[in-house]
């Protein structure tokens, strides 16, 4: 490491006050055998910086024999505490840490006779060039400004720098705090600390670079840090007023930043890498960079804080732009004052993690957020304050959407989540395009999740798809809207989360809650929804009590069925008011299959203010007829009791009603019911 102060002369004591010295010694000499001495202390710098080492040199005194003895003393300024390196050597130093006159005096004794000489060095602010590496212990002091020539190191030092100092750089150059390296720049509000270009020009220097260096006094505060961003430190890094750390472990970095200002940057105000860290950083300003406020490895999102301003930075990039990766460990992101900008795919497993209300999220083209195994969710959001997932352009299907998959914890919730302009692939074969996906088709990919009044909308695919190894207990009052594809995909086994609560509308002719046919077999509550459910296959619903609520509208596509069996338990009741409706998406007799209930012998099994319509594609067996209806067939184990009142079986491609001998139905089931418009009888019960 090289100091220097520019312009500063150099010092040295006249030849004519040392000439002088000379004569007048021999003088009182002449006519005695004592030896010739006289002390001579030379310095190059007549008014040094402080900060800045002192040399001291003696060699130029005058003395006889071979073994001379030197010793310096100084006096002091108030305040002082510093001394001289090493007070016996013909050649000293010492540094000034505090502004004043500075008392040297040398002794030189030679062959019993003692000369000294005493001189005050008067030590003030000044401009002090560094071109060299900081191998040693230094202070920065504001009474100086330094100017920083060529790129420079901080390794295996301390750099302590005073509130109020300026450190101006040339072009193209930068600071690393590298391996050992420690910085402890505490500034006041008062005196900030000022790093900037020696031109006040975006992109004139290249930043402080943090990277090896992660020792825990690491400090940033009231610091501002500005027009540098000229050049990235490396391909991993961006360019920035402030990069911590880089790709590999080894340049794994932390520093604590508090209270200080980024901005002017050719680039972003801060590059945050996975291997980077910034605790306890908060209350800093990202303002007036070229390309945004801060890049940041999502692994290292949790350390920009919500009391920070990331606003008033160049048109259209007033965001935080974060670096897809994977993250397996507790965090919280906080809600900014800008949105965070994703450009890579998230992957969150093996984490508690919580996002604020407020916080927003721009996916870039294509991206993916994946919650895996082992973690618990906490979305939590207000209704003036959602958590929004979107896209950087409002295009349905920009980007891929999140996906929910091997995670089961009981308080896994989403409250007042908006996520939108997804669905642009499908994240499994398993799975459909959606905003939000929940499980896929192994099961180790099953998931739970809460979803409360929350919205998915603008979806090139479903808003939601809801895998048969996904549960959503506990959700309601949510929004699926302006869904190319319809507002929810499931299966019959998930049927059952879907809340009258709920809107599902506006999704135009895809208004339908679409049901994969699968078999359910625990007590269930079918609700009745705003749109019809979209029933696609043959449903099965085997066991427990099944309840289907007044309202409930059940649109079956071509073939598709419902088959209610085994020992469930029925409740399907409507009012007058409110049927319940099993329809077809097209209204042609025989567009589907029917409803078949089988092997039940509940006594209280029960259909009332029913209608079935346009069913009776085919017979679900041999022994049985095409009908809206069956009730049982030709094995006693598949025998079933039913009461059906008020209800309407129309528009059959066969009969309305077919109860097979041995079933159970009320006398007056043909009394009592419509049968209007079938194509073959309307009421059949077999003895």
């Amino acid at each position: 490491m090289k100091l220097t102060r520019p312009n500063s002369p150099l010092l040295i004591l006249s030849l004519a006050l040392t000439f002088s010295l000379f004569t007048t010694a021999c003088d009182s000499l002449i006519g005695t055998d004592d030896p010739v001495i006289e002390a001579v202390i030379t310095i190059e710098d007549q008014a040094p910086p402080i900060g800045v080492p002192v040399v001291l040199d003696g060699r130029q005194s005058v003395y006889e024999g071979t073994d001379p003895v030197f010793s310096w003393s100084m006096e002091v300024p108030v305040g002082s505490s510093t001394v001289i390196a090493e007070p016996s050597a013909q050649v000293t130093s010492f540094t000034p840490d505090v502004e004043g006159d500075y008392i040297v005096t040398l002794s030189v004794e030679a062959e019993g006779v003692e000369d000294s000489q005493t001189i005050t060095i008067p030590v003030g602010g000044g401009d002090v060039v560094i071109s060299g590496n900081i191998s040693s212990d230094m202070i920065f002091y504001s009474a100086n400004r330094y100017i920083v020539t060529n790129s420079i190191s901080l390794n295996n030092a301390r750099l302590e720098i005073e509130p109020g100092t300026e450190i101006r750089f040339d072009q193209g150059t930068r600071l690393v705090i590298s391996s050992g390296g420690i910085i402890v720049a505490d500034g006041t509000e008062e005196e900030p600390i000022l790093f900037t270009g020696t031109n006040e020009s975006r992109g004139w220097w290249h930043g402080l670079v943090f990277q090896g260096a992660t020792h825990p006094h690491n400090l940033l505060d009231h610091v501002i840090i500005e027009y540098g961003g000229g050049e990235a430190f490396h391909s991993s890094t961006q360019p920035a007023n402030l990069t911590i750390a880089r790709s590999v472990s080894t340049n794994a970095a932390s520093v604590t930043v508090t209270n200080s200002i980024l901005r002017h940057s050719a680039g972003f105000g801060l590059f945050l890498h996975a291997n980077g860290s910034m605790p306890d950083s908060g209350d800093n300003v990202f303002t007036e960079n070229t390309l945004g406020p801060a890049t940041v490895d999502a692994s290292s999102l949790h350390y920009l804080d919500s009391g920070s301003d990331y606003t008033g930075n160049d048109t259209g990039s007033d965001a935080v732009q974060v670096i897809g990766n994977s993250i397996s460990q507790n965090f919280s992101w906080q809600a900014l004052n800008v949105p965070y900008f994703v450009r890579g795919d998230i992957s969150i497993t093996n984490s508690e993690f919580s996002i604020a209300p407020g916080a927003t999220f721009l996916f870039d083209a294509e991206m993916e957020f994946l919650i895996g195994s082992g973690t618990v969710i906490t979305m939590s959001g207000t209704e003036d304050d959602p958590i929004t997932f979107s896209a950087s352009q409002e295009t349905p299907g920009w980007w891929d959407g999140m996906v929910i998959i091997g995670t089961t914890h009981p308080n896994n919730i989403m409250e007042h989540v908006v996520i939108e302009y997804a669905g642009r692939s499908a994240f499994h074969s398993s799975t459909e395009p959606a905003n939000l996906t929940i499980a896929r088709s192994v099961s180790s990919n099953i998931a739970r999740v809460s979803l409360k009044n929350s919205t998915m909308r603008h979806s090139a695919g479903y808003g939601l798809f809801l895998h048969s190894n996904g549960n959503m207990e506990g959700s309601e009052y949510n929004t699926y809207t302006d869904n190319e594809e319809g507002p929810v995909r499931a299966y019959t086994t998930g049927a059952h989360y879907f809340d009258s609560g709920s809107n599902y509308s506006g999704n135009g002719a895809n208004d339908y809650v679409w049901i994969n046919a699968n078999s359910q077999n625990q007590s269930v509550t079918w609700q009745a929804l705003d749109v019809p459910y979209g029933m696609m296959g043959e449903s099965t619903v085997n066991s427990g009590n099944f309840v289907i609520e007044p309202g409930a509208e059940f649109s079956f596509d071509v073939n598709a069925g419902l088959i209610l069996g085994g020992d469930i338990s029925l409740s399907i009741v409507g009012t007058a008011a409110e049927p319940i409706i099993f329809t077809a998406m097209e209204s042609s007799p025989g567009w589907w299959k029917g409803v078949y209930i089988i092997g039940t012998q509940q006594p209280n099994n029960i259909m009332e203010h029913v209608v079935i319509e346009y069913a009776g594609s085919s017979a679900w067996h041999s022994s049985v007829q095409p009908a809206n209806l069956v009730v049982g067939r030709s094995v006693s184990s598949n025998y079933a009791r039913l009461e059906l009142r008020n209800s309407t079986m129309r528009f059959s491609d066969g009969q309305g009603l077919h109860v097979h001998s041995g079933s159970e139905i009320n006398n007056d089931v043909c009394d009592v019911n419509a049968f209007d418009n079938n194509a073959t009888d309307g009421c059949v019960v077999m003895e």
